[in-house]
């Protein structure tokens, strides 16, 4: 639940409702819904709330790995990011690599794309034998990450697959990174 997320994690939630899942009421889902959702979320944080970029880290995990990853590129001034499970494309997540790169025209969510844009920290949690988003996925993502000293220390849960992560270890985790965040920049 959010509340518990909340608690594990130390940290102020504002959770986004994609449309076309869940309870929205959009007709169908899309990878541009996704990114208008979280860019409208993103706006009424700072401009109605008065929340600085600088205390925004967006969270996603799975297919939300997605629009976090999309505002972590075209916002620079945000305090971090978390993804868990990230995807590294819907189709390279699905299909591998060889067979994205045939079907790039029609392979959404370029999160492999966008990582190069990401100027925030960012920490990745992935269970090794995920088998709904293969941990190749975040590891790329995280290689990525590091190349430009972006990339905090991940938690590569052995054994684990996309939904049988260790709730509380994860918050965890994300816990120390937040602090780890806070200590580097108190305004977080």
């Amino acid at each position: 639940t959010i509340s518990r997320m909340s608690s594990g994690c130390n940290a102020s939630v504002f959770a986004v409702e994609y449309p076309g899942y869940s309870i929205s009421e959009a007709a169908h889902p899309s990878e541009a819904l996704l990114y208008q959702a979280v860019e409208a979320a993103y706006e009424h944080l700072v401009k109605v709330l008065k929340v600085p970029p600088s205390q925004i880290v967006p969270y996603g995990r799975s297919l939300g790995s997605a629009p976090a990853v999309h505002l972590a590129a075209k916002e620079s001034g945000l305090g971090g990011l978390v993804l868990i499970s990230p995807l590294e494309s819907g189709g390279r997540a699905f299909t591998g690599k060889f067979i994205a790169t045939i079907g790039y025209a029609i392979d959404p969510f370029k999160n492999y794309l966008k990582i190069g844009k990401v100027q925030a920290r960012t920490c990745i949690v992935h269970g090794t034998n995920d088998t709904v988003v293969p941990c190749h996925n975040g590891r790329a993502l995280h290689k990525s990450l590091a190349k430009r000293g972006l990339a905090a220390e991940p938690l590569w849960l052995e054994g684990r697959g996309h939904n049988d992560l260790p709730q509380d270890r994860v918050f965890q985790h994300v816990r120390e990174f937040l602090e780890s965040l806070s200590a580097a920049s108190p305004s977080l």
